[in-house]
């Protein structure tokens, strides 16, 4: 385990295979941008490779991934990189289908309170207690902002009918 200082680092090595791709794709609904998701997973691995005080490694680099992403977010001052002339050969988007691209663009018009509730709880399945501690705050707030991200996605993604 990271506690110990040793040259092994096959507990990183299993850490990574079984995060990243969630964290990622977390990530990347609540960012919109496939890039700042690589980023900030990539750089929380980098961190927690560093450090040997982890008691629960998995919980801290998710939780600094998201922060990470946060800050990204904030400094490039989006809310979701998702803007409604976007090149679809730009950021990787070639790799995503029409119906994430439809999700994402759904997901751009939540809040990112909603975003990051809706995603960990809906998406990875998080209790909402977890999920509140990755989005610093309480767990009726997330279960308050899924419940409203769920009303207003149903909305976005439901097909409207042609009137006869």
């Amino acid at each position: 385990m990271p506690q110990e200082e040793t040259s092994d680092r096959t507990w990183l090595r299993d850490l990574f295979d079984a995060e990243h791709a969630p964290i990622w794709r977390a990530l990347l609904a609540w960012t919109g941008s496939p890039t700042v998701a690589e980023d900030a997973v990539a750089e929380a691995f980098c961190q927690a490779a560093r450090r040997t005080d982890l008691r629960d490694p998995a919980a801290w680099v998710w939780k600094v991934a998201f922060n990470l992403a946060g800050r990204e977010m904030a400094r490039r001052r989006i809310d979701v990189a998702l803007p409604e002339d976007a090149d679809p050969a730009a950021d990787d988007a070639t790799t995503l289908s029409a119906a994430t691209l439809d999700l994402l663009a759904a997901l751009d018009r939540l809040t990112p309170q909603q975003r990051g509730a809706v995603v960990l709880v809906d998406g990875f399945g998080l209790p909402s207690a977890r999920a509140a501690e990755l989005l610093d705050t309480t767990p009726t707030t997330v279960r308050v902002q899924a419940l409203r991200a769920r009303r207003r996605l149903r909305t976005a993604l439901t097909p409207i009918e042609e009137a006869p």
